[in-house]
């Protein structure tokens, strides 16, 4: 009875903590042993709030700030995290391509945690693509990744960006 409780015990931690937000569709995520470069492009022109509205329209005036300083704070946290790649500014300069089609964002005000605050979600759609051959050497697809817990929203936005890509950075 008890080998029976501790294997369902078993069962269940494993498939939650492998159960996580961002699953590989394609390729592999060791595509690169070596140190080389990347560029790091971000799409919102579809992406949704709450699949309700544009996510334009939910952030209004701050849209293009909150953008700015999401996409900046995702790749300060991939920069710390990658071992093997280098974030650069020119496509010329790059052996890979890192596109992020944001498709859906989400927010909530997390009572229950530790630390009260604002919560973002957010679905994706990253591909990883080899510039010499525009091969897809890796694929994600990020379905509700939960970050940024703080009291101001934009903030709260910034970092579940970076928590994305300290994730993504260390998959």
């Amino acid at each position: 009875m008890k080998k029976g409780i501790i294997t369902i015990i078993i069962v269940i931690v494993s498939t939650i903590v492998y159960a996580g937000p961002i699953k590989v569709t394609e390729g592999k995520t060791n595509y690169t042993k070596e140190t080389t470069s990347i560029i790091i492009k971000f799409n919102w022109a579809n992406a949704q709030y709450d699949y309700k509205m544009p996510l334009r329209d939910q952030l209004k005036g701050d849209y293009e700030s909150y953008l700015r300083e999401g996409e900046q704070k995702f790749i300060k946290e991939f920069c710390e995290n990658s071992s093997r790649l280098t974030v650069v500014a020119k496509e010329s300069e790059a052996k890979y391509c890192m596109s992020i089609e944001v498709t859906n964002m989400d927010k909530y005000f997390s009572a229950m945690s530790f630390v009260p605050g604002m919560k973002y979600k957010i679905w994706a759609i990253i591909t990883i693509t080899d510039l010499s051959d525009q091969s897809i050497k890796c694929k994600f697809n990020v379905k509700e990744f939960v970050g940024g817990r703080d009291f101001e929203d934009s903030d709260a936005f910034t970092e579940c960006l970076g928590g994305l890509g300290k994730k993504i950075a260390k998959p």
